[in-house]
Formats: structure tokens, C-alpha cells, sequence
């Protein structure tokens, strides 16, 4: 089981680059919102990696519930967020918003696992961690897709 877990955080490599009027700005405030989240991303995962190791569950909720917050709180702030009158502009926001949900479900994942009752319904929350992690490349797909496309549609260029 420990194997699976290790083999999932080494997967969580959400984030993405990206580089050229509104729209233009609508994008790096997105991005933005993700980079923000970068270092707490990357510690958290390295905690659970030592949590999981010295089976300290406790803290796993700790932890994802820690995340979960901090994610709604950027989710928040997207959703209130305008989308500038440029082609694409809500179909990217909804993309946004879709990449973000999932990653708050992966520490919503976390948390579940950390606060289960027993061994069974832990190994019931490790397996659908695991299947929700194995999404992960779709679901970013589906986001740089999104982004390239409004970025496109808008004359400037992501990476």
C-alpha cells in the first residue's frame, strides 16, 4: 500500500508554466493563483511522503485539511474573479476552476484517508485516492488545452 502512496505523490506534479490586454492579464492572475500555492504544495507532499512512512495519520488530515482550505480560499477568489470580454474567457475560467476542485479533491483524499475509522475503510480511501490521482494528466490536459486555446483565441502565447 505504502508503495502505491509514494508512487501517487511522486505523480502530483500539478503545476504547469506559462508565458503573450485583458485577456492576457485574466491568464498570468490565474497563474498566479497556482504559483501561490507552489510552496505549500511541495511541503505538504513532502510531509505526507514522512507521514505515511511512520503511519501518522493524524497528521495526513492535518495536513490535507490544511491544503483543502487553502485551495477553496484560490477556488474563492477564481470563481469571483471576472472573465474579460475576450473569446474563450469563460470556457478557460471553467477550466480553471475544474483544475483547482480536482487538486483540493486530492487533499480532500488525504484527509479522508487520515481520518479513517479503521484499516478497511482506510484501504477503501487509499484506493480511491489512487483512482482520483490517476486522473491527474486528464484533467491538466484539459487545463493547458483550455489555456492555449483562450490564449489563442487572444493573440498572446503560453508555454
Amino acid at each position: 500500500m505504502k508503495k502505491f502512496v509514494v508512487a501517487a505523490l511522486v505523480s502530483l506534479s500539478f503545476l504547469t508554466g506559462c508565458g503573450g490586454g485583458s485577456a492576457f492579464n485574466f491568464n498570468q492572475t490565474i497563474i498566479q493563483k497556482e504559483e501561490s500555492l507552489v510552496k505549500d504544495l511541495e511541503s505538504t507532499e513532502a510531509k505526507v511522503l514522512e507521514y505515511v512512512k511512520n503511519d501518522h495519520y493524524d497528521s495526513i488530515a492535518i495536513a490535507g485539511g490544511r491544503m483543502e482550505k487553502l485551495i477553496e480560499e484560490k477556488l474563492q477568489e477564481i470563481r469571483e474573479l471576472p472573465a474579460p470580454d475576450a473569446k474563450g474567457a469563460e470556457a478557460f475560467k471553467t477550466s480553471a476552476i475544474n483544475y483547482f476542485v480536482f487538486i483540493k479533491q486530492v487533499y480532500t483524499g488525504y484527509r479522508q484517508v487520515g481520518e479513517a475509522k479503521d484499516e478497511d475503510q482506510r484501504a477503501e480511501e487509499w484506493a480511491a485516492l489512487m483512482e482520483l490521482v490517476g486522473k491527474r494528466q486528464e484533467v491538466l490536459d484539459k487545463m493547458q488545452r483550455s489555456q492555449k486555446a483562450f490564449a489563442s483565441a487572444n493573440g498572446f502565447r503560453v508555454q
